[in-house]
């Protein structure tokens, strides 16, 4: 479990955060000394968590606001506290920190899901809300530009995380990778209407939700895709746009495509156990819920080995 969260004078609803042992959480303070100086970030109580000052995410998204982070390595409580650098007072009320077990987090049925960028990128995205996202048209200049399950925001699963790490590091060389997390009554809440769209294979379910494209059935994930990628259209548009299925399902999972899944010169497409999810606007509102926005964990260099 990670978030990410404001602790300030005002907000008394961060008076407390839980940590997961071991597991690490970013944390947000606004404010600093009458000279502008960063606060003194020091803990008052037993010595279960550690602190660390990444510079990679120093002043973001406000030059204000200092980051740190903060890992569980004991069990039990202990108090964190803000201070001015030049008397010692205290800037704020002291934050509360609980560190428990990573099998009671667990027990929470937390689900994880990854989303690989620039670092500029990743860094807005932690605080800003998420939104269905569109290819370009002045992109899209053949198949290979369009995405698999046309717009909106695309995360990989657990199970796939590295593959959001390659995604940016090929991409971006200063990169970064957003880490969301959803509770299970979260995850209940989008799942109620409109339903999630799911292929668990490439070419044999046909989804009872999954929209008639051909022939009159529900689709297949291949059928999907090369909808969405104009393929099997018989006049092609010179620029087609993305399909926009974001008001239809909650979110679309399903294996990632390659061109030898369409019968294509080129490479083929990742084994069909590796899926991505492209959330729809119902999954996106919880994602960009207050509490679900402040688990938000960015992922750079600094930290890669707690990926």
């Amino acid at each position: 479990m990670a978030n990410f969260c404001y602790a300030s004078t005002t907000d008394d609803g961060l008076s407390s955060i839980q940590v997961g042992l071991p597991a690490t959480v970013q944390i947000g303070l606004w404010g600093g000394g009458p000279m502008g100086e960063d606060l003194n970030i020091v803990v008052n109580g037993p010595p279960i968590v550690m602190l660390k000052f990444p510079i990679e995410l120093k002043g973001f998204p406000d030059p204000h606001l200092r980051v740190f982070e903060l890992t569980g390595v004991g069990g039990g409580r202990t108090t964190l506290e803000a201070r001015v650098p030049s008397t010692g007072a205290l800037y704020a009320a002291p934050l509360q920190v609980t560190v428990a077990s990573q099998d009671e987090l667990e027990a929470m049925g937390m689900a994880f899901f990854y989303h690989g960028t620039s670092l500029q990128r990743a860094k807005e995205l932690m605080t800003m809300d998420l939104a269905p996202f569109a290819v370009m048209e002045a992109w899209l200049l053949d198949l290979n530009e369009y995405t698999d399950f046309g717009k909106g925001f695309y995360t990989h699963p657990e199970e796939s995380k590295r593959l959001a790490v390659q995604w940016a590091k090929r991409k971006n060389p200063q990169w970064g990778v957003l880490r969301f997390t959803l509770t299970a009554e979260e995850i209940s809440r989008i799942r109620r209407a409109p339903a999630p769209l799911h292929f668990p294979d490439k070419f044999t379910t046909r989804p009872a939700n999954a929209p008639i494209l051909f022939n009159g059935r529900p689709a297949s994930w291949i059928e999907f895709v090369e909808f969405n990628k104009h393929i099997r259209t018989k006049v092609q548009p010179q620029r087609p746009k993305d399909n926009d299925w974001t008001a239809d399902f909650a979110w679309m999972r399903g294996p990632m495509w390659g061109r030898k899944d369409s019968n294509l010169p080129g490479a083929p497409g990742l084994p069909e156990r590796y899926h991505q999810i492209n959330w729809g606007l119902n999954g996106l509102n919880v994602l960009n819920e207050t509490i679900p926005k402040q688990r938000r964990f960015l992922f750079t260099k600094h930290n890669e080995d707690l990926i």
